[in-house]
C-alpha cells in the first residue's frame, strides 16, 4: 500500500505540471545498454557511442531546463516540499551541463573531434592540412607541366589507398618516376604515385596515425572520467526510467479521463468505459469529442458470475474487455476509465477467453481450443480469481454447446470465482439462481440500432435479422430467412418489441434516476462549496482583524520605548549639565598622514597598495630604491612607481577611490566587465588575437584577485580563427579549471565560459 501511495503521488505530481510530452523526451533512454555496460567493465568507449551519451544528457538538461521554469518563482523550501521529480537530478554530484562539457571540449555537436580537442591535435590537423596543401600544390604544377602530357592519360589528381597519385599511360611508366599503386580496369590506365610527392605522402601517413593516437587517448581520458561518475550515471538512468514510466502514465490518464480506484472485496465498477474508445475519439482541433458510453457493473458475492446476452455488435465484448482491462490495470496499481467511486478486488488471476483459439500445429477446432479454456478456468478457486468468457461455447451445436457451457458455469459458482460470460445461446438467458445472474445490452427497435448501455436483471435477445437488416442484407433473403423459424420461435419473435420496449422504458427511468442522482449531487457540491467560502471569508476577517491588532500592539509597544528612551536622554541631558568635562572631543574626520620616511618604511614587500593615478590595487614586489621608489605588480602588469604616488590599502580615500572603479556593465572600447554573481564577462571582438589574449589574462588575474568563479568571453565567429585561439589558449591556462561552449548555457557559439580553479 505504501508503494501505491508512492507510486499515485508522483503520478499527480507529473498531471500538476502540466508538460507537454514533447518536452520530455526519454527515447535516448532506449540506447544506455549499448554504452553502460561497457562503462561497468572500465572498457573504452567508442565516437558513435559518446554521441548516444551525448543525447542522453542533452535529454536530462532539456527535462532540467523544464523543472526550472516551473520552480524559478518558488523558493527552495516550497519546491522541495511540493515536488519530487524537480530535485532529483540537481542532487547528484554529476550534472547534465558538466558531462556535456566535457564532451564538447572533444566533440562537434555533429559527433566529429574537433581539431583544437588538444594542444597537440590542434598542430597536428595543422600540419596535416599544410601537408595536403603542399602535395596538392606539388601534383598540380605535375599535371599543368607540357613535358608531361604524352604521359598522363589525363589532367587530374586522385587517391588510391590512401595515397595522392596521377593516371599514367601504361606503356609510359618507365618515363616517369614514382611508385604505382593501381590500374584501371581496361589496364590502359596506370595510378603512380610522383617521387616528389612520396616523401609528403609518408610523413601525411605518419600525420594520421598521431592523430589517431590522440584521438584514442583523448576517448580514453573521456571514458575514464564517465567510469568515475559511473553510480550518478546509474542513477541518473533509474531516475530517468522512474520519470518516463510516471510521465506516461499521466498522459494516459490525462487523456482517457481516468481515476483511481479504491481496493475492496467486490466488483463496484461506476462509469467503466474502455480506454480504447477515449483515445480513437480523441481529436485536439474538436474541443468536444464524442463521449463513450459508460456502464456500470457490480459483483459481489451473492452476485459472483454474470451471465451477459444482446444484440450482435452491441457492445458484450467492449463491456467484457473493459472489466478486463480495468482489472489488470488496478492491479498494476494503474488508474482506470472509470470514476473514482469504482472499486476492485486485487485479482492474482484472471483468464480470458476471447477471440478464435484455433491452432491447427496442435489439432485444435475453434470448439476444441475453446474448452481447453474453459478446462484451465476450472483450477481458479476464490474471489481474488476472474473468469472472462466470450461467446461460451458458441462454436458447435447450440443445444449441444449450451448443455456444456451450463456445466462449466455450475462448476465456477462451486469455485466461489468472479466470471462475466457472453453467449447468444438461449437455453443459457433464463432458469439461472443466485449468485448467477443475467443482463443485456439495450437496443433501440424504432431504430434498429443498440444502444450499448448495459441492464441488469434481464436477458436480452440477438436481433440477428434485425442486424442484418440494419447492415444491408437484401430484404426477400430476410423474408425468406423469418419463414425458416419454427412457429414457437415466430410467436416469440414478434413479442419481442413489446419485451425491448418495456426494456427501454427501464433503462430510460434508471437514466432519469442517475441524472437526478447526479444533479442531487451537483447541488450538493455547490452547497458545500458555498459553506467552504463562507468559512473561508470568516476565517480571512478574522486574520484581518488579528493582523490590525497586532499592528496595534506593536505600535504600542514602540511609542512605550520611545517614551522610555526619552526620559532616560533626559536624565542623561541632566547629569552632562552638571558634570565637568574632563575629555575633549577629537576630530573624527582627522586625517593619518605620513611623512615620507614613515611611508618608506611602512611599505615593505608584500604590502597591498593602492595606485591613485591608475584606480586599482597593487602588491608591492621589492624594498625602496635609492630613488625612493618600489616595484609593484598589479594585473599581471610590474610598474616601478616612487613610494609618494602610492597609498596603504586602508585609508579613507583609497576607499573613495575604490567607489570610482568602473560600475557593473560599463563598457570600454573594447572590454567590460561585469563582476556580479562570481562572473566576469570581457567583449574582444575586433581586436587582434595577441592583444584579446592579453586582455583575457588581465581578466583572469583581475578574477583571481576578486574571488570570481567564471568568466564569459564574447568572441564572436567571423573566421574562427580567433575563437579557436582563445579556446587553446584556455585549454594552456592553469587557473582555467574548464571551458565550454555558450551553448551549453543558452547562448550561442560565439560565447565561450570559462571556471576558475
Amino acid at each position: 500500500q505504501f508503494q501505491l501511495d508512492e507510486f499515485r503521488k508522483k503520478t499527480k505530481e507529473c498531471i500538476t505540471l502540466n508538460l507537454l510530452p514533447e518536452s520530455l523526451d526519454f527515447s535516448p533512454l532506449d540506447q544506455t545498454q549499448e554504452w553502460l555496460p561497457l562503462l561497468k567493465k572500465n572498457q573504452n568507449i567508442s565516437k558513435l557511442q559518446f554521441k548516444s551519451i551525448s543525447l542522453f544528457f542533452q535529454s536530462i538538461y532539456n527535462i532540467e531546463t523544464e523543472f526550472e521554469k516551473l520552480s524559478q518563482d518558488e523558493d527552495q523550501e516550497q519546491k522541495d516540499s511540493k515536488y519530487l521529480f524537480l530535485t532529483s537530478p540537481s542532487q547528484l554530484d554529476l550534472r547534465a551541463t558538466e558531462a556535456l562539457s566535457a564532451i564538447y571540449q572533444i566533440f562537434t555537436e555533429e559527433g566529429d573531434i574537433r581539431s583544437d580537442a588538444s594542444q597537440e591535435l590542434y598542430q597536428l590537423f595543422t600540419e596535416k592540412n599544410n601537408l595536403q596543401k603542399n602535395i596538392q600544390q606539388t601534383l598540380d604544377k605535375l599535371v599543368r607541366d607540357r613535358q608531361l602530357e604524352s604521359i598522363l592519360q589525363d589532367r587530374y589528381v586522385t587517391n588510391r589507398e590512401g595515397r595522392w597519385v596521377l593516371p599514367v599511360i601504361t606503356g609510359m611508366q618507365h618515363r616517369f618516376q614514382g611508385i604505382i599503386h593501381d590500374s584501371s580496369n581496361s589496364k590502359q590506365t596506370v595510378f603512380m604515385e610522383p617521387q616528389s610527392v612520396i616523401p609528403l605522402n609518408n610523413r601525411l601517413k605518419e600525420v594520421e596515425l598521431q592523430i589517431n593516437q590522440e584521438v584514442e587517448r583523448l576517448l580514453q581520458q573521456l571514458s575514464q572520467y564517465f567510469q568515475n561518475s559511473i553510480k550518478d550515471i546509474e542513477s541518473l538512468i533509474k531516475w530517468s526510467i522512474e520519470a518516463d514510466l510516471h510521465f506516461s502514465v499521466a498522459a494516459y490518464t490525462k487523456r482517457t479521463h481516468s481515476q483511481w480506484a479504491s481496493f475492496s472485496k467486490q466488483i463496484n465498477l461506476k462509469k467503466l468505459t474502455h480506454p480504447l474508445l477515449h483515445i480513437e475519439n480523441h481529436d485536439e482541433q474538436n474541443h468536444k469529442p464524442p463521449v463513450p458510453v459508460s456502464n456500470d457493473l457490480f459483483f459481489d458475492n451473492s452476485e459472483r458470475i454474470l451471465i451477459l446476452t444482446g444484440p450482435n455488435a452491441g457492445g458484450k465484448t467492449v463491456l467484457l474487455k473493459a472489466l478486463g482491462l480495468a482489472a489488470y490495470m488496478h492491479s498494476c496499481g494503474l488508474p482506470i476509465c472509470a470514476s473514482q467511486e469504482s472499486s476492485l478486488p486485487l485479482f492474482k488471476n484472471i483468464l480470458i477467453g476471447v477471440g478464435d483459439p484455433q491452432n491447427v500445429e496442435s489439432h485444435l477446432s475453434t470448439f476444441a481450443g475453446h474448452l481447453k479454456i474453459l478446462e484451465k478456468a476450472l483450477d481458479l478457486n476464490g474471489p481474488e480469481n476472474l473468469i472472462l468468457i466470450d461467446e461460451i461455447c458458441g462454436s458447435t451445436d447450440p443445444q449441444e454447446g449450451g448443455a456444456i457451457a451450463r456445466s462449466f458455469i455450475e462448476s465456477y459458482v462451486k469455485n466461489n470465482c468472479y466470471a462475466l460470460i457472453t453467449s447468444h445461446l438461449s437455453s443459457l438467458k433464463t432458469n439461472w439462481s443466485l449468485p448467477v445472474v443475467c443482463g443485456s445490452m439495450a437496443f433501440d427497435t424504432d431504430h434498429a440500432i443498440p444502444t450499448y448501455h448495459f441492464i441488469s436483471g434481464v436477458s436480452g435477445e440477438s436481433f440477428a435479422i434485425k442486424t442484418a437488416e440494419r447492415i444491408g442484407i437484401k430484404k426477400d433473403i430476410l423474408d425468406r430467412a423469418f419463414k425458416y423459424l419454427g412457429p414457437e420461435y415466430k410467436k416469440r419473435f414478434e413479442g419481442l418489441e413489446e419485451i425491448q420496449k418495456s426494456q427501454e422504458k427501464l433503462l430510460n427511468q434508471i437514466q432519469d434516476f442517475k441524472s437526478q442522482k447526479n444533479s442531487y449531487h451537483l447541488k450538493q457540491l455547490e452547497l458545500e462549496q458555498e459553506i467552504s467560502k463562507l468559512k473561508s471569508e470568516k476565517q480571512s476577517l478574522l486574520d484581518e482583524h488579528q493582523s490590525k491588532l497586532a499592528a496595534l500592539e506593536q505600535q504600542f509597544s514602540k511609542e512605550l520605548k520611545v517614551k522610555k528612551s526619552f526620559s532616560r536622554l533626559k536624565i542623561l541631558e541632566d547629569i552632562q549639565k552638571t558634570a565637568p568635562k574632563l575629555i575633549s572631543s577629537v576630530d573624527k574626520d582627522a586625517k593619518r598622514s605620513f611623512a615620507p620616511e614613515d611611508k618608506s618604511k611602512l611599505i615593505t614587500p608584500g604590502t597591498l597598495v593602492f595606485i591613485p593615478s591608475l584606480s586599482r590595487d597593487g602588491i608591492v614586489q621589492s624594498p625602496p630604491n635609492s630613488k625612493n621608489e618600489v616595484s609593484v605588480l598589479s594585473q599581471s602588469m610590474r610598474l616601478t612607481l616612487p613610494v609618494e604616488a602610492l597609498e596603504l590599502k586602508g585609508q579613507k580615500n583609497y576607499k573613495v577611490l575604490k567607489n570610482s572603479l568602473p560600475s557593473k556593465k560599463q563598457k570600454t572600447k573594447s572590454t567590460y566587465t561585469e563582476t556580479s554573481s562570481g562572473l566576469i564577462t570581457i567583449d574582444i571582438r575586433g581586436n587582434t588575437i595577441q592583444d584579446s589574449i592579453d586582455l583575457v589574462d588581465e581578466k583572469i588575474d583581475l578574477a583571481l584577485l576578486d574571488q570570481s568563479t567564471r568568466i564569459k568571453i564574447i568572441h564572436g565567429h567571423g573566421t574562427e580563427k580567433l575563437k579557436k585561439a582563445i579556446r587553446t589558449h584556455l585549454s594552456k591556462n592553469i587557473h582555467i579549471k574548464t571551458w565550454y561552449s555558450g551553448l551549453q548555457t543558452q547562448d550561442s557559439d560565439g560565447t565561450t565560459w570559462a571556471e576558475l580553479s
